[in-house]
């Protein structure tokens, strides 16, 4: 550890004090810390980054035990040793004073996805793992499942945008998925596989919140900055300011406000997912909304209750297949829009303007939105593609990836 050495006085009584002395230097780095107070540790035997403060006790004391041992045998003397652990040996409380003297080296932890078969590199500041392994490999279960809830079209938007997470795009575009339909249809099914996919690296917001004229603290959910956020049950009717949302969904600089706590800027990474039995009310056709949702509607086709549970059971044990699914859908996509489009666009778009009838309700300006196919003609009706291969070939409208 870099951030202290270990040192012996010898007391009046004879004994040898063995104590930890802190470094106060630009140059340490296993030990995070962000506005004088601790951040994170890095652990060398698990070869992680811990952002359990107890940790440091524990780790510094295990080396005090060390050094005491080996003292011992090479000079015989009796020792005292100072542990983090013992109040009175008021070296925990040395350490916390310790804190407030280093310069700030914060980094932003769990940047990407760490699978159990993912190689950890002290720089990528990771503090989790997820339980599951990124391989080729079985997804009957959710095959059934989402075969059975969603078309092809909206299946494949599903697991493009699993699967852009998974590559670690979605920090780099600019789309949220709302799924919107009856009570029951298997919305929350699929947000719930998600958070298994990504348990750890998730946290919960309110989409209303956001787009409501009091937003304070509706960006709290946000503060240690995730890469996946979830609402099984949004509500995005009543838009009166989309400026907050449309800011986190283009992963620009905001403000984190908490009660009680001091704001934090951060770039927000998180790749929104939001459940709905309402319609989206958009009330002008320049809002930024318009080409940041895609909107997801189930089938109507349902599961029955046993073997549902059944099958909810078994996803468990399919995550990794899964994973590694949705990510070739996503590096398909991507291999056909560097290639066949740059000859041929297509003209099928997986944004909020497909669906102005129906799914999405707009302002009467908005009803007069029309969307331009490949030959150039304008049409006002919803163009749905009619095989999985063609949805492969999507225009974004001015693209998923930002290129800016």
């Amino acid at each position: 550890m870099d951030f202290y050495d270990i040192r012996v006085n010898r007391e009046k009584d004879g004994t040898h004090s063995i104590f930890p002395e802190w470094v106060v230097n630009r140059r340490v780095t296993n030990l995070l810390v962000y506005g004088g107070a601790f951040q994170a540790i890095w652990d060398p035997k698990a070869e992680i980054w811990s952002t359990n403060e107890y940790d440091v006790q524990r780790l510094v004391d295990e080396n005090l035990a060390q050094f005491d041992k080996d003292y011992i045998e090479k000079t015989g003397a009796l020792t005292h040793v100072r542990y983090l652990k013992n109040w009175d040996s008021k070296s925990w409380s040395s350490f916390k004073r310790f804190l407030q003297s280093l310069p700030e080296n914060r980094q932003d932890m769990d940047m990407k996805l760490i699978f159990q078969n993912s190689e950890i590199k002290k720089t990528d500041y990771a503090t989790k793992r997820l339980p599951y392994a990124l391989e080729e490999g079985s997804y009957d279960a959710w095959e059934e499942i989402v075969s059975t809830l969603y078309l092809p079209e909206e299946r494949a938007k599903v697991e493009w945008a699993i699967g852009s997470i998974v590559s670690g795009d979605s920090v780099n575009i600019q789309k949220f998925l709302v799924f919107y339909g009856k009570p029951g249809s298997g919305k929350s099914t699929i947000l719930n596989i998600i958070e298994q996919l990504f348990t750890g690296y998730t946290t919960i917001f309110d989409a209303k919140s956001l787009t409501g004229n009091n937003a304070t603290f509706s960006t709290a959910p946000f503060k240690h900055n995730p890469l996946v956020a979830i609402q099984h049950d949004g509500d995005l009717s009543k838009i009166e300011d989309n400026t907050l949302l449309n800011t986190i969904t283009a992963h620009e600089d905001i403000f984190v406000n908490e009660k009680y706590m001091k704001p934090i800027a951060i770039t927000p990474r998180a790749f929104l997912f939001m459940g709905t039995n309402e319609p989206v009310k958009i009330r002008t056709a320049k809002a930024g909304i318009m080409r940041r949702l895609i909107d997801v509607s189930p089938s109507g086709a349902l599961i029955p209750n046993h073997r549902y549970h059944v099958l909810k059971d078994q996803i468990y044990f399919e995550l990794g297949g899964v994973a590694h699914r949705c990510l070739k859908v996503t590096k398909g996509w991507e291999k056909t829009t560097t290639s066949t489009t740059r000859r041929r666009k297509c003209n099928i778009r997986l944004t909020s303007s497909i669906t102005l009838s129906k799914r999405i309700t707009t302002s009467s300006s908005l009803r007069t939105v029309f969307r331009r196919n490949r030959h150039g003609s304008s049409t006002s009706s919803t163009v749905r593609s009619r095989k999985l291969g063609d949805i492969l070939c999507i225009d974004f409208v001015q693209n998923w990836r930002t290129i800016s």
